[in-house]
């Protein structure tokens, strides 16, 4: 049990989260705001992992489960994010582009 939780949940997630560090240090260094959006999109696929550990140690599975898979969609999203922000945008530009559209 102790290495498929380190093989599956601890490593991945301590490689995450220095992958969150590194672009938190990319956006104090140049403030482009699509490296904020990385920077969230690890921190949520950090704290899937952290969750997964979590319900693999713990009883309680269904809410933590649900949770971790919500953090998934979050960093899909902030992925997403990063995308439109990799153009340099007047604001009225970026609004006009996280408008949803089908």
């Amino acid at each position: 049990m102790n290495s498929i939780l380190i093989s599956t949940a601890i490593l991945p997630g301590l490689v995450a989260c220095l992958l969150f560090l590194l672009f938190t240090y990319l956006h104090e260094q140049s403030r482009q705001p699509y490296f904020r959006a990385w920077q969230m999109a690890w921190a949520a696929y950090t704290l899937h992992f952290l969750l997964d550990a979590w319900s693999a140690v713990s009883g309680v599975r269904t809410i933590i489960v649900f949770l971790s898979s919500l953090l998934l969609v979050t960093m899909a999203l902030a992925i997403l994010v990063s995308t439109r922000l990799t153009k340099r945008l007047t604001t009225s530009e970026r609004r006009e582009a996280f408008r949803p559209r089908w």
